[in-house]
């Protein structure tokens, strides 16, 4: 037999003790205001309560606002229900793995230099380093493509 997540954590999020968790997921926004966005609740424990936030730079800031946080979220609730506040840096969505670069020949399909860019090339005397630049402007102009 199945039933809905809400028919079954309903009894468990009705009840007294944990009602003031939910007001405080409630509440949140308005409690954190434009913050909300750069901060969450990652764990409450006891009169701990840890949030976890986007970067260092937040967590610096944050840590120094602490005890006005910490105020804040407890005037918000019924009754002062956490004496400690800790910031963890929340762990980060993966980022974009850096496209390695191979030779400048990986795409069959051939990159028409601008004129200026051919003169400029002209210009340069030492042959190496004309052909490692002549490179770097195909794959730049590859990289327009994409």
């Amino acid at each position: 037999m199945t039933s809905h997540i809400k028919t079954l954590l309903s009894p468990l999020l009705q009840s007294k003790k944990q009602s003031w968790k939910i007001a405080l997921l409630n509440k949140w926004p308005d409690i954190m205001g434009n913050l909300s966005k750069h901060v969450s609740i990652e764990k409450i424990h006891d009169d701990s309560i840890t949030l976890g936030v986007q970067n260092s730079s937040w967590l610096q800031e944050l840590y120094l606002m602490g005890p006005t946080i910490l105020d804040t979220i407890n005037k918000s609730l019924d009754q002062p229900r956490f004496k400690t506040i800790r910031f963890k840096q929340r762990a980060n969505a993966p980022r974009k793995k850096k496209k390695e670069y191979g030779s400048p020949l990986e795409d069959n399909e051939p990159v028409v230099i601008a004129a200026s860019e051919q003169r400029a090339l002209d210009r340069i005397t030492d042959s190496d380093l004309k052909e490692v630049l002549h490179s770097f402007l195909v794959r730049c102009h590859r990289e327009k493509k994409r």
